[in-house]
């Protein structure tokens, strides 16, 4: 079967799932020179209060995966990564649409994120989808080469869910 959005499932990822995330993390990370996060550091993230971890699946297994971090009323992306082999199809979109909904229903009202200044596939990934460039980190990311890359840091508004 083909990968395409239509066949892809996300849920809520737990501690269980840390060797699956650590995973796409890093066939996605290291490629860029960025060191990989290791399963426990992504089972410690998921005990923090306020972090939620999304799986993105389809028949053929884990194809991406985001971590957010919900601090009243605004949240962070952690993290939102794609396997390689996936990208480009819509994987992406469908994750920032689920985080996006998931945080509309909790009431929060921007969401943030920072991205590698030189991964212009995902900044057009995030200005299609409406973020707003809002403001830079220079030198934010060190690559395991020991280069550091600015953060470029962007924000959603999202309209929350009024109360029934």
């Amino acid at each position: 079967m083909e990968l395409t959005p239509a066949s892809v499932t996300i849920r809520i990822a737990g501690a269980a799932d840390a060797p699956t995330l650590s995973a796409l993390h890093g066939a996605a990370f290291s490629p860029r020179g960025e060191r990989p996060w290791t399963a426990d550091e992504i089972t410690a993230l998921t005990q923090l209060p306020g972090m939620t971890a999304f799986l993105a699946s389809d028949d053929s297994g884990p194809v991406g995966m985001a971590m957010i971090l919900d601090a009243g009323g605004e949240a962070e992306i952690a993290v939102i990564c794609v396997d390689p082999r996936c990208q480009r199809l819509g994987i992406g979109r469908l994750l920032l649409d689920e985080i996006a909904h998931v945080l509309e229903a909790r009431g929060t009202e921007a969401l943030h994120l920072e991205v590698a200044r030189d991964n212009e596939a995902a900044i057009a990934l995030y200005t299609g989808r409406g973020f707003q460039h809002s403001g830079c980190r220079p030198g934010y990311y060190r690559r395991q080469d020991g280069t550091r890359m600015d953060a470029l840091v962007y924000t959603l508004p999202l309209a929350p869910a009024s109360p029934a």
